[in-house]
């Protein structure tokens, strides 16, 4: 081939029936999360390897959101056939991969030079699930900046495939599987992701307050062993962090170039590190930048003094894994957290200033109806801002899959991220229903959620995703 590479960064779009999932290529806990409210978020790992192919191999990028923008498939194989990409490159979860590689396959029917590649934690675990129907000539395995780049180049012929490390492909009729390749020991040395490519689209996830949202990670990697998370076998148990001037520099780009004015930290734990977070929120207080923000964290990882700093730099919401209220299920998971520490955790955000949300899991290794009462017990109790309650999923690449893989079988069509696929789904449902239920439907609850509605935007944000939470999980609706 000669000329320069087009390569389309894509976000499948959702045929009918379907619904909306997080997924990502460099967020590894998003193997195919069900959005409850109907939100999606910035592809942030699209953003990334569109960067990557686009400065480290010199390809012509484009990246569109099919979801976001609301666009069926016949638009979508439209333009493929129209534009007539080199490489699209999608990421898969558990949850969307037969959907992905279906999709990929009328895409190539309508543009048949065009090449296609899959990445993400799935395929990543199970390399050879990317080529279990046709769709998908290659498999993107790990983290996917360089291998992305380094495909890229060898679609335009300049490198062999067999020399790409990271990369699965399709030789002669046979999966030829390249050797792994080694994480990138510098994250500074990324290029900061293709945001250009967000501006049609509108990312309004329900917990967000005023203004653009857009998402941002300072790291990658997770020390903690918890078994139904999938960072560490992605992307290893030591945390990688990147210098807080480098984040600013990102952060800079997002609010004077792209107009953000409200910023997730989309870290597994962004509280990790306790000086460098004093150091970056020093930074963004006197940056004059001005956005507010809100971030991941654990119990066990904030104190009086990180969370006055959180505070001052602009943040207002700190969104906590709690998961259970059951000691003994905490134990089970690896959470190495304590019920006693979520108290603590909640009760010190509050004092700060700021708001605390929870997220909790039913249905994990062991858990009985007594711990689920237990964590409902406990939601009620930490009184957060707002709470998610979710099924404990088994995916491929965590430990949870590892533990009950024998019980599942390989039919992950069955995986579609709203339903159990280990453990007793009827119960799940029953005690989901119940905690979404006995949360949200509490007078004061509601009392203290009105108070604080600032705008008729606001109000009108807040009142859909409660509306549409409660519709699926109280009254049955789907």
């Amino acid at each position: 081939m000669t000329g320069r590479v087009k390569a389309l960064f894509l976000v499948p779009p959702l045929a009918a029936g379907d619904f909306a999932t997080q997924t990502d290529a460099v967020l590894a806990r998003c193997a195919g999360i069900f959005t409850k409210t109907d939100y999606v978020i910035p592809p942030l790992g699209l953003a990334y390897c569109a960067a990557a192919v686009e400065k480290w191999a010199g390809a012509d990028v484009d990246l569109v959101d099919a979801v976001a923008g609301k666009r069926g498939v016949d638009e979508i194989i439209k333009l493929v056939a129209d534009e007539r990409p080199d490489l699209i490159y999608v990421a898969a979860g558990t949850s969307t991969l037969g959907r992905d590689l279906a999709f990929l396959a009328r895409a190539k029917e309508a543009s048949p030079t065009t090449k296609a590649a899959v990445m993400g934690t799935h395929v990543s675990a199970r390399r050879d699930d990317g080529f279990a129907a046709p769709g998908a000539d290659f498999v993107v395995r790990g983290e996917p900046e360089a291998t992305c780049a380094e495909l890229a180049r060898a679609v335009r012929g300049e490198v062999p495939y067999d020399g790409v490390a990271g990369l699965s492909w399709r030789e002669d009729g046979r999966v030829v599987h390249n050797a792994s390749r080694d994480l990138i020991p510098d994250l500074d040395e990324l290029p900061h992701p293709a945001r250009r490519f967000f501006r049609p689209y509108s990312y309004e996830p329900p917990f967000m307050r005023y203004g653009r949202f857009d998402i941002v990670i300072t790291s990658r990697g997770c020390p903690y062993p918890c078994n139904y998370c999938s960072t560490g076998a992605y992307y290893g148990r030591k945390i990688r962090f990147r210098s807080s001037a480098d984040v600013l520099a990102e952060l800079r780009e997002m609010v004077e170039e792209e107009g953000v004015r409200q910023v997730g930290f989309w870290d597994d734990t962004f509280t990790i590190g306790k000086r460098r977070v004093l150091e970056l929120c020093e930074l963004i207080e006197d940056s004059g930048l001005g956005f507010s923000w809100m971030c991941m964290s654990r119990v066990d990882t904030v104190d009086d003094e990180m969370l006055a700093a959180l505070k001052r730099a602009g943040c207002y919401l700190v969104i906590y894994g709690v998961e259970s209220g059951s000691q003994r299920v905490l134990e089970r998971m690896g959470k190495k957290t304590t019920v006693e520490q979520a108290r603590r955790a909640f009760e010190a955000t509050t004092r700060a200033g700021l708001e605390a949300a929870a997220f909790f899991m039913f249905g994990n290794l062991g858990e009985r109806e007594e711990d689920m009462r237990a964590t409902i017990r406990l939601a009620k109790e930490l009184d957060a801002s707002f709470a998610s309650f979710n099924v404990a999923t088994p995916y491929p690449g965590t430990l949870f899959y590892e533990q009950v893989k024998d019980e599942l079988g390989d039919d992950f069509d069955r995986y579609d991220a709203r339903r159990s696929v280990y453990g007793d789904e009827a119960l799940l449902e029953r005690y989901i229903k119940k905690a979404y239920r006995e949360f949200y439907l509490r007078p004061g609850y509601v009392w203290r959620r009105l108070r604080r509605v600032r705008s008729w935007r606001d109000f009108d944000r807040a009142a859909k995703a409660g509306l549409d939470v409660l519709g699926r999980y109280v009254l049955g609706r789907s």
